[in-house]
């Protein structure tokens, strides 16, 4: 028999395709290094040594060098709740092989003139080898309540934690830059006390919601006077629609409203400022779920008597709702507190919301097994007495169906409905992969590799079909009203491609795929 010689590259291709130093300071005295914000403690510094390999010598099996960070300073240093400082120097640990903490140690003197010790971390995002940055809050950390302004003076030290093997150090090294001494100056600011879906028992303040959850938004302005009958505060709440759900009624309309969130008029898309005067406290709240205070809106707004007007009652403060293939989005909330003496307090409050089912971005897709060649055609196609230019066709009736495989965590079973995950599921797996749920797939639609052959006189030439199964995964969150996100298992699609073949032999009974056949079974992952 005389097969085909394809160029070995492409097969190849095609397989390819499957298949310190010490510190002077004397500041910091040891202690265990959480990943929160702690006081009363600080780490030990360490002095990095040559490391050695298991057979004695000095060839290390990691090039990664453990190094002592170096801190020079942070911007900016006057700031107010929710403000991003960055924090600058040289050798900082990376998140693949470390955790970045800045060390605080001092004191801090508020408005009243009272002063307090404060002696703690601060958890860093790595930004660069020599940048970090750090969200300032989410209360004032070095205040005893919280919730003072005022002027922090201590000690500032960048420390470094190891978490992998190094040339130099064992995991769990730690490495701390030489001290600066430098002021943080509190501003007025505004302090979250309530940010939550009111749909569900939720903690006051979470770190997200759903799509189309009912929220509260509660703030205090620290560092601002309490507003009087004579000389009141004016807090305004800019939001966005449709990343915020809105609607208002008339100012006279009694509550609790008798109709139903999705019978309101909803505000049109765009920027709404929504304020109001508190005359008795420095605090303010939009939660239409039990308030019926009338609010000042601008622009002007079409409530449910069709007219427009100034002087509403908020109805509904929603998150918003999530396009097809959408799995996250975020309301931005900007909050101003103005007081009659000119001080203003102002913080821009970004809320995320999810869907219920999230299919995470990190999807993979890998071959997993390969099937025996198949004859594409019925009949074997002779040579003839003088040969001929044979070329590979398809057209077989040959089909194969992608299907999806839910893999559920099993700790959920307890707690969830699983039918109702399972169903959900199914719904946004078919818009993750873009597919129908057991879609048939043809295997007209999958053919894209031609060849030919020159059939030798007296011989036939035949095509052939090897299938190659492909799995498609997809990591699944699930979400609820409070914030919590929980691993729900993997969703996996079935897919498949085609490689061809043509080859040619004496008889039909006697003609093989060639040599470019791939090795039937399962394939490594």
């Amino acid at each position: 028999m005389r097969s085909i010689r394809r160029d070995r590259s492409v097969r190849q291709n095609l397989l390819a395709r499957l298949a310190p130093r010490v510190l002077s300071t004397v500041l910091l005295s040891g202690c265990l290094l959480g990943t929160m914000i702690q006081a009363g403690c600080a780490p030990a510094a360490t002095s990095p040594d040559k490391k050695k390999t298991d057979d004695g010598s000095d060839t290390p099996a990691t090039d990664f060098e453990f190094k002592t960070p170096s801190f020079s300073g942070f911007t900016p240093n006057h700031v107010s709740l929710g403000d991003p400082i960055t924090v600058r120097g040289a050798d900082f640990i990376d998140p693949a092989h470390g955790t970045l903490q800045l060390y605080l140690k001092g004191s801090f003197t508020n408005g009243a003139g009272e002063q307090s010790r404060y002696d703690g971390f601060v958890p860093l995002k790595y930004l660069a080898d020599g940048k970090a940055s750090f969200e300032f809050g989410p209360d004032v950390f070095f205040s005893k309540n919280g919730k003072d302004i005022g002027t922090f003076h201590g000690v500032f030290q960048v420390v470094s934690t190891l978490q992998t093997d190094s040339i130099n150090e064992d995991p769990g090294a730690q490495a701390i830059s030489e001290a600066q001494t430098t002021d943080i100056v509190v501003n007025p600011s505004i302090y979250i006390e309530q940010l939550r879906s009111v749909d569900e028992s939720c903690a006051a303040v979470t770190p997200a919601t759903t799509a189309g959850a009912n929220i509260a938004l509660g703030v205090r302005a620290i560092g601002v006077k309490k507003g009087t009958p004579t000389a009141p505060i004016n807090f305004s709440f800019t939001v966005t629609a449709p990343a915020a759900q809105l609607a208002f009624v008339e100012d006279k309309m009694p509550w609790p409203l008798t109709v139903t969130p999705s019978a309101l008029l909803a505000a049109k898309d765009g920027a709404y400022t929504i304020s109001y005067d508190v005359d008795d406290d420095n605090a303010a709240s939009l939660n239409p779920s039990y308030d019926d205070r009338v609010v000042h809106v601008s622009p002007p707004v079409t409530v449910a008597n069709q007219q427009t007007a100034t002087s509403v009652k908020l109805a509904r403060f929603a998150t918003g709702t999530l396009a097809p293939k959408q799995d996250s989005s975020s309301m931005s909330i900007t909050v101003v507190a103005t007081s009659p003496d000119g001080t203003i307090a102002k913080r821009t409050i970004n809320y995320a919301y999810f869907a219920e089912l999230e299919m995470q971005a990190s999807a993979r897709s890998a071959p997993v097994d390969v099937q025996a060649y198949d004859l594409v055609e019925q009949d074997c196609t002779s040579g003839g007495k003088t040969g001929l230019n044979y070329m590979y066709t398809s057209g077989s009736s040959e089909s194969k169906s992608r299907s999806i495989n839910m893999s559920a965590n099993t700790s959920l079973m307890g707690s969830l409905d699983i039918s109702v995950w399972i169903a959900r599921a199914s719904v946004a797996s078919t818009q993750t992969f873009g597919y129908d749920v057991n879609e048939t797939v043809s295997s007209d639609a999958h053919t894209s590799v031609s060849g030919t052959i020159n059939v030798l006189p007296g011989w036939v030439g035949a095509s052939y079909r090897q299938a190659i199964r492909r799995e498609i995964s997809v990591p699944a969150v699930l979400h609820n009203r409070c914030g919590a996100a929980i691993p729900a298992g993997t969703l996996i699609m079935t897919d498949w491609y085609f490689h061809g073949d043509v080859n040619q032999g004496p008889s039909c009974a006697e003609v093989a795929p060639s040599e470019d056949a791939l090795p039937v079974g399962p394939l490594a992952k």
